[in-house]
Order: C-alpha cells, then structure tokens, then sequence
C-alpha cells in the first residue's frame, strides 16, 4: 500500500515556484509513496454560512476528499502570504 500525500499550494500563480516544487515532490516521490496535487483551492468560495448550510460546493468537497483519503500533507506556500 503506498503513502498517499495530499499537496495543496498556496500560490494559485500557475507559473508559481511553489507549484514547481510540488511538481517536483510528484516526481521524485519515493518507491511506495503518492503525490497528490490538489489543483483546486482558488475555486473554494469565502465561508459564508448560508453557502455551506446547504452542502459543501464541489470544490471544497474535493478539498476535503483529497485531504481524508491522505496519509499526509504537503504544503508549499509563499512566506509573504
């Protein structure tokens, strides 16, 4: 079974330096280790209540599916955010 990591960027820049590292956590990822990319964070809405008394949107739902089914997780984030 192998080591499923959850990665979630936090620059939402698709040339960011923090995705690049991400990119590079996939690909030099260990024998028996996942890197998953969440790609989605810049369509979760601002929490707002009304929104989320009536069901997760989509995209936090993937948020949370991403993040439940992981073993771990990877984030790469700018220091002056």
């Amino acid at each position: 079974m192998a080591i499923r990591v959850a990665g979630i960027c936090g620059s939402l820049r698709e040339g960011a330096l923090n995705k690049g590292l991400l990119r590079a956590a996939v690909e030099l990822a260990p024998a028996g280790m996942e890197v998953n990319i969440y790609t989605r964070l810049g369509d979760i809405p601002p929490y707002n209540d009304d929104v989320f008394q009536k069901g997760d949107p989509q995209a936090v739902a993937d948020f949370k599916g991403i993040i439940s089914g992981s073993d771990a997780v990877l984030i790469s984030t700018p220091e002056y955010n």
